[in-house]
């Protein structure tokens, strides 16, 4: 017989199916606003130099050396698979900075958006500035501890800033 926690007053400590049921339609509703919102501010994927990638939030300030040593092996052995859209490192990028960015690449916004082609753009920024990646930093840390070294990576661009 299973038994219920009790909560005092006869009263179980379990909550209703009603409320269980306004909690899942909320974190649902979470996550299609978190969607709705990616969709509305990823702005392409470019190949970024490594110097660019800033993890100073988002993720743990530990690295894990041998997470990173793994990576290094299997990267070297099979690849970094960085055009592969599974493997890339999203990050948020003021809209002033990727304009200037695009401009001085000499290519179009649109050309980030591309699906078919087979190597993303490469975008250049001035000495110092850092893109706040949110995720990646293992795999990035390993492409820089490869023989020989990756220069870049390919992010996936989404405008900072909340929604207005």
């Amino acid at each position: 017989m299973l038994k219920l926690p009790f909560c005092g007053r006869g009263l179980s400590c379990w909550p209703s199916n009603d409320t269980l049921t306004m909690q899942r339609t909320r974190v649902q509703d979470q996550e299609e606003s978190l969607e709705r919102e990616k969709h509305i501010k990823y702005r392409g994927s470019a190949r970024i130099r490594l110097e660019h990638l800033d993890f100073s939030t988002g993720e743990p300030e530990v690295l894990d050396k041998s997470n990173v040593k793994k990576l290094v092996s299997i990267f070297e052995g099979e690849g970094c698979f960085q055009q592969d859209s599974r493997h890339h490192v999203p990050a948020m990028i003021d809209r002033e900075h990727l304009d200037l960015a695009i401009h001085s690449a000499g290519i179009s916004p649109d050309l980030l958006l591309g699906n078919a082609q087979t190597e993303w753009p490469e975008l250049r920024f001035p000495s110092g500035f850092r893109l706040e990646c949110l995720h990646g930093r293992h795999r990035v840390q390993a492409g820089r501890e490869m023989v020989p070294p990756q220069l870049w990576w390919t992010v996936n661009l989404y405008l900072a800033g909340m929604m207005g």
